[in-house]
């Protein structure tokens, strides 16, 4: 069976992303901690996700990475975005699928994100595709046409469970904050 590397964030678009494409290759998730205030939520949806997807009889393998970004370095009352972020998410990717035997790296990015997010932009997209191919491992972005709305309406179709996923950035004494940009996307 063909592998494929999906970074898996906890939220709807990673989880749709990983969905998809466990219902016909083995999903590689991989999850990394990378110093945000929410890991700890992250990483129990992904990990209760990535059950509920074995327990339903598709080929799903968990991993789990730490590194730090220095988010509190970055991080202020009006954005969330870590600078070069997805490039190491993505290199971590690539180096995950050149140890499982994948060559492919997909991620959660949608439209709406290239508006927010530098390292969602249509250039470090082109750049990441090229990084990818320098290490024989296509990286790709199946959700990239996508709006918050669809992926939402999507999951909830194909029966994702989408109250048990995570899209805060900022959480207060472990519940969704209601304010951030993911929040605030996601309609909390």
């Amino acid at each position: 069976m063909r592998r494929r590397v999906v970074l898996l964030s906890g939220g709807v678009d990673s989880a749709l992303c990983a969905f998809e494409i466990a219902q016909k290759e083995e999903a590689v998730c991989l999850f990394v901690d990378y110093g945000q205030p929410a890991a700890k939520q992250e990483y129990e949806a992904c990990r209760e996700f990535t059950q509920e997807l074995r327990a339903s009889g598709r080929s799903v393998l968990f991993y789990d990475a730490k590194t730090n970004l220095h988010y509190d370095d970055w991080s202020t009352e009006t954005t969330n975005e870590i600078p070069a972020r997805n490039l190491v998410l993505i290199s971590m990717g690539i180096n995950l699928a050149l140890a499982v035997g994948a060559d492919i790296v997909a991620l959660g990015i949608i439209k709406d994100d290239a508006v927010d997010y530098v390292d969602c932009s249509p250039q470090f997209l082109k750049a990441a595709h090229e990084l990818g191919a320098a290490f024989g491992v296509m990286v790709e972005f199946p959700l990239l046409k996508w709006k918050k709305r669809q992926v939402m309406q999507s999951a909830q179709r194909l029966g994702i469970d989408i109250d048990r996923l995570w899209s805060c950035y900022t959480p207060k004494s472990g519940k969704p904050c209601g304010e951030c940009q993911s929040c605030k996307a996601r309609g909390v």
